[in-house]
């Protein structure tokens, strides 16, 4: 997945990203795949991250 870093203080970092993802195996598909995410940097050296990642494969009906 390619990331870009959307919002990025010292304190903060917001991003979105983009990429492709493949299942192998049985399944055998390729996908589009997408994510966002946050990072607060609150006490040096700790932080919290958060992410969203949805990968779009084998949407048949």
């Amino acid at each position: 997945m390619a990331k870009y870093n959307r919002v990025r203080t010292e304190r903060f970092n917001a991003w979105w990203g983009l990429g492709t993802a493949y299942v192998d195996g049985d399944v055998n598909e390729l996908g589009f795949t997408y994510g966002l995410g946050a990072e607060l940097f609150f006490i040096k050296p700790l932080s919290v991250e958060s992410n969203f990642n949805q990968t779009l494969i084998n949407n048949n009906n």
